[in-house]
């Protein structure tokens, strides 16, 4: 959207209707029209972004949570839908919004934007004020619910440009219609900008977490995981399993042959105990010929030591 700024500001954006050749107004006019669709887009999509984000975090916490964000699924996608009609058939025919000089009618460009705006402000009010609720009742120390609260709080700026492009619009008034390459270009700075802050307050939360672990691991942890994963079974992978515990052989005669189990060390014992014996389990039968799985027996006592 950016870059079609910036070629309409090279095709005559910001002068006057009159010096703007009848050529550069028609590419200005397409332009924006095709930038109407993007915007539309673009702000439905982050919308439905952050909706989606919630549903992740809190979804499973309340029911009723769940089918408000349903419902302003539904706001969003009707929205989108009707300022897609709205933009596309604004002129019969539509060729008409960039060849004025043809037969027929086109709805105001000021009636237009403020359709759009107003229940656009409405929708990010509702989309925000979610999740504040349940922020409010974590359980947490108050600090740390504060800095939340205000990230998302944060997601706010986007009303504010959208109350700013509405103020925008009205100000300028029928003016509009009357010079529009001169007074369209403060509206479309406050569009411009609203879209790349809705994409930015969706955003937040992420570039939270991300530079808080960028300031606690450094750069470098962002780029590579340098934490070797850790197995789940600590003591499968540590030596001790070849020391205090015997290993299980499968035997001719479908028995479990068992190697000899070491002593235990003296460094496992304190000073008042002594290990006087130490035994091994009798053999245990396989309950199958599949020594894939192992026995269902319960629990087995693989060597008895006795301490005195």
């Amino acid at each position: 959207m950016c870059g079609i700024g910036f070629k309409i500001a090279n095709l005559g954006a910001g002068l006057h209707l009159l010096v703007v050749p009848i050529e550069n107004f028609s590419k200005i006019m397409k332009l924006l029209w095709a930038e109407y669709f993007i915007f539309d887009t673009g702000t439905t999509v982050a919308r439905a972004s952050a909706l989606l984000f919630y549903q992740r975090l809190f979804g499973e916490v309340q029911s009723r949570f769940t089918y408000a964000i349903w419902v302003a699924h539904i706001l969003n996608i009707c929205w989108m839908i009707g300022m897609h009609f709205a933009v596309g058939f604004q002129c019969s025919p539509v060729e008409k919004l960039w060849k004025p000089l043809i037969p027929g009618h086109c709805t105001s460009t000021r009636t237009l934007f403020i359709a759009s705006g107003t229940p656009s402000v409405i929708i990010n009010v509702f989309i925000l004020s979610l999740p504040l609720p349940l922020l409010w009742r974590l359980k947490m120390k108050l600090v740390r619910k504060l800095l939340i609260i205000g990230v998302f709080l944060c997601g706010y700026m986007v009303v504010v440009v959208s109350i700013g492009r509405l103020v925008s619009i009205v100000k300028v008034g029928p003016n509009l219609e009357k010079d529009f390459t001169w007074e369209f270009v403060e509206p479309v700075q406050w569009l411009l900008s609203e879209i790349a802050i809705s994409v930015f307050s969706v955003c937040l939360p992420s570039i939270f977490v991300f530079g808080r672990h960028a300031y606690h691991e450094g750069i470098r942890a962002l780029l590579v995981n340098t934490h070797a994963k850790k197995s789940q079974f600590p003591l499968a992978d540590s030596d001790l399993s070849g020391t205090y515990f015997s290993r299980y052989t499968k035997g001719e005669e479908n028995e479990l042959d068992r190697k000899p189990l070491p002593p235990p060390p003296k460094e496992a014992f304190t000073a008042d105990s002594r290990a006087t014996a130490y035994r091994e389990s009798p053999r245990l039968p396989l309950p199958t010929a599949n020594f894939s799985r192992p026995p269902s027996m319960g629990i087995v006592v693989r060597s008895d030591i006795t301490i005195s």
